[in-house]
């Protein structure tokens, strides 16, 4: 399986790349940290499942999947946020037809996406 996660934390990318790769065992785990990787990440491999954050600076999660939303395709996407606002993004990309198919409030624990995943 091969992930990609987009956020603009340099943190965050690490501790998702981890939690991602050694406890739920993801074979293939890709950072992303603007459009431009993201573009790049995406022509290199085919992913399985995009995380991104919604809040992002200079530009947020949901409109870099937008603009590339030819790219995405039907991509399973799984959107991440301190943000409140969270369910209301999730609905709008639903209504946009992106294959949007959960969300975690931040800050995310190992065992919320090794349960996720296992589902």
């Amino acid at each position: 399986m091969n992930v990609l996660v987009l956020d603009d934390d340099e943190g965050v990318l690490l501790y998702l790349q981890t939690v991602l790769s050694t406890v739920a065992k993801i074979s293939h785990v890709s950072t992303a940290r603007d459009a431009r990787e993201f573009v790049r990440k995406m022509h290199t491999r085919k992913q399985h499942l995009i995380v991104s954050d919604i809040m992002m600076e200079g530009t947020s999660g949901p409109d870099i999947l937008r603009k590339y939303k030819d790219l995405v395709g039907n991509t399973p996407i799984v959107l991440t946020s301190c943000s409140d606002d969270l369910l209301d993004i999730e609905d709008d990309l639903l209504e946009e037809r992106f294959n949007v198919v959960s969300s975690f409030q931040k800050p995310i624990y190992p065992a919320t996406i090794v349960d996720f995943l296992n589902d």
